[in-house]
């Protein structure tokens, strides 16, 4: 019987993928290529950091956790150099200093 279930699950999970569903997330921007149009960062602490995109999309992300500092390095040379970029955020809305954001999944050049 857990065969079988196992067997299920990756049939539905071939399904879906095939079929080009998210089965756990919704994104938000989907990864639609873009420019990073400003970043936010506040003087006396850089730890919260937003990225609004040329299409008004809004993401949010924690300088100080593991690679923050990194992640941050590769927003600001996206930012300066005006390279499109893949943007994918988590569907899920906060507010970070008063700006409505989703929290940054993945960046990746276009």
């Amino acid at each position: 019987m857990i065969r079988k279930k196992k067997i299920l699950g990756t049939l539905a999970f071939a399904l879906a993928s095939t079929l080009g569903v998210e089965m756990a997330f919704a994104w938000t921007p989907n990864g639609s290529v873009t420019t990073i149009a400003r970043v936010i960062v506040w003087q006396d602490d850089i730890t919260d950091v937003v990225i609004e995109t040329a299409a008004g999309d809004t993401c949010n992300f924690n300088s100080n956790a593991t690679n923050g500092k990194n992640l941050l390095s590769t927003v600001l040379a996206y930012y300066l150099s005006g390279k499109t970029i893949r943007l994918y955020c988590y569907d899920a809305t906060t507010t970070v200093n008063g700006y409505v954001s989703h929290r940054l999944h993945r960046i990746s050049q276009n």
